[in-house]
């Protein structure tokens, strides 16, 4: 995802992309990653997006500018039956001189499924 410069744009981009088909409708617990350009300027975009259940990092890596990073314009949030439990930066030569920006590396954990109460299909018996 790449967002505005502006925190107004910001705030527009992602109000339209929470409520677009089908990310609306998906279940609370449904496993979702939005990764990207946030230029994220003052770190404020995880209030905007804590109120749909997504979670970040509090001290994300220094992305801005690729040749020396001074800001940590680009982010990671989960949101569901995941953790993230690690977000770093890549730092690679190659990482340096693709982009104005430096890509981030995020760790994340699926969470099992909640139970449901029912019982889970058996496999089929093999044939003899």
């Amino acid at each position: 995802m790449h967002l505005g410069l502006a925190r107004y744009e910001r705030k527009r981009q992602l109000e339209m992309f929470l409520g677009s088909h089908p990310f609306a409708h998906l279940h609370h617990d449904t496993p979702v990653v939005v990764g990207g350009d946030f230029n994220d300027v003052y770190g404020g975009l995880g209030e905007l997006l804590a109120p749909s259940g997504f979670r970040g990092i509090a001290r994300r890596p220094l992305t801005f500018p690729a040749w020396g990073p001074l800001r940590a314009l680009d982010a990671i949030f989960v949101r569901g039956a995941m953790e993230l439990q690690g977000l770093s930066r890549c730092d690679s030569d190659l990482a340096r001189r693709a982009s104005d920006h430096r890509p981030l590396l995020a760790e994340v954990k699926l969470q099992p499924p909640a139970p449901t109460g029912e019982a889970e299909p058996k496999p089929p018996s093999p044939r003899p």
